[in-house]
């Protein structure tokens, strides 16, 4: 709906109904003064906008209703609960008048949740196009906790970057400014040093990871959200696995027991230690686990579950379960050319490009990669291009022909010139 002042509501409808201003003045207002309204430069008292709203024909609530007070109803209503597709244009739209009244904390609101909505996407692009403004509405906004919503956000996007030494650095200023203040904001704390712990985890330094998790276990009563704590016992446990202690197992079924019912997360938590105890003295665990996860995670969203299957293919291949792997390949192929998803489609081929160099067969190899590369350069990820032209690069070399490995090697050194 329509953001409209008190005096753009009354002109409109007045305007609309073919009245002057003296027609809806009465003997009550003078027109002066019902001017002055009209254009916004003075208040209305309440009893004026009931006589006005009865002149009018409106309804007084929603005549009463100022800028500020439509804001804060569509933070949770249209911004919010909205369809999928109309919630960008929503939150920019209020954004837009927010920032014209100058109402600079409700600002802030909606820059997070349309941060936060392009966060949910992936799309790195529109969270960089979008932090200058959120970090103006940031900085403008009086309310002290947005410092730490700004923060994490930031950190948020980092991770999605893959810059986690940057997002390790964000989350560590939250979690800190919590310790310092009042923890009350248990969840938020529980969050920001899962999410830090997770970076070092990700840049393999696993003891300072296992430390700062391990901060946590001792508010883990406060915190409301077991789903929070579920994943710092699961994160405990993948750190046990990878400097070798064998008390995993405790941290494992701590983390499964406060998630029960959420066979997902259960089938993921599974998945993510098969992976971490590849090349481990747990390697022999790794199988298990991976049944483990193929049976727990659900599969009534077929696109969910076979972008699950992505990662079980990877680490059987790891383990060299290379007849498994590729039927599980072939299974996730099947699905994507039917529902005509490119990227899983160009991944899958990928996929079977490994398989097959693993298996010997370099012939299908070869064709494999080939309509790999092709999907890439159809979806156009420059990122994902420039990998490509490695790959075909080292293949094209492992098949002694030279002419097709230096053109890769010199398209990504053009490549690279470029950037």
């Amino acid at each position: 709906m329509e953001i409209l002042s008190i005096g753009e509501k009354i002109r409109r409808a007045r305007i609309y109904k073919g009245l002057k201003l003296k027609d809806i003045c009465g003997e009550s207002v003078s027109i002066s003064k019902m001017s002055c309204i009209e254009n916004d430069k003075i208040d209305a008292e309440e009893w004026i906008l009931d006589i006005v709203a009865q002149k009018l024909d409106i309804d007084s609530d929603y005549l009463k209703q100022d800028v500020e007070a439509q804001l804060i109803l569509n933070l949770n209503n249209e911004c919010v609960n909205c369809k999928e597709n109309e919630k960008e244009k929503n939150i920019n739209y209020n954004l837009s008048i927010a920032k014209e009244y100058g109402y600079y904390d409700i600002a802030f609101k909606l820059s997070h949740l349309l941060f936060a909505f392009y966060l949910e996407k992936n799309n790195c692009d529109m969270c960089f196009k979008t932090v200058p403004d959120y970090f103006t509405m940031f900085i403008n906004s009086k309310d002290e906790k947005n410092r730490l919503v700004y923060f994490f956000d930031i950190g948020e996007y980092f991770s999605l970057i893959r810059e986690y030494d940057q997002a390790a650095n964000y989350y560590k200023n939250v979690r800190l400014e919590l310790l310092s203040i009042d923890p009350d904001q248990y969840d938020m704390l529980g969050e920001a040093t899962f999410k830090e712990a997770l970076c070092y985890y990700f840049t393999k330094e696993y003891n300072k990871a296992y430390n700062i998790s391990n901060t946590m276990i001792k508010y883990k009563d406060y915190v409301k959200d077991g789903y929070v704590i579920a994943r710092i016992y699961g994160l405990i446990g993948l750190l046990c696995v990878k400097l070798g202690f064998e008390n995993y197992i405790g941290y494992e079924e701590e983390s499964y027991s406060l998630c029960a019912n959420n066979l997902e997360y259960k089938a993921n938590i599974s998945y993510f230690f098969a992976k971490a105890m590849v090349e481990t003295k747990f390697e022999d665990k790794v199988y298990e686990h991976i049944e483990e996860s193929i049976k727990l995670h659900p599969k009534e969203n077929k696109k969910k579950y076979y972008e699950f299957m992505f990662g079980i293919v990877e680490v059987l291949i790891k383990i060299k379960k290379y007849d498994e792997a590729l039927k599980y390949c072939d299974s996730i192929l099947n699905y994507s050319i039917q529902m005509n998803i490119n990227n899983f489609i160009e991944k899958a081929y990928y996929l079977k490009a490994i398989l097959m160099d693993k298996l010997d067969n370099m012939n299908m190899c070869e064709m494999y990669m080939n309509l790999s590369f092709d999907m890439v350069l159809k979806i156009n990820d420059k990122e994902m291009i420039n990998k490509r032209y490695l790959d075909m690069a080292k293949m094209y070399y492992k098949l002694k022909n030279s002419k097709e490995a230096i053109k890769y090697f010199n398209l990504i050194l053009q490549s690279e010139k470029k950037l």
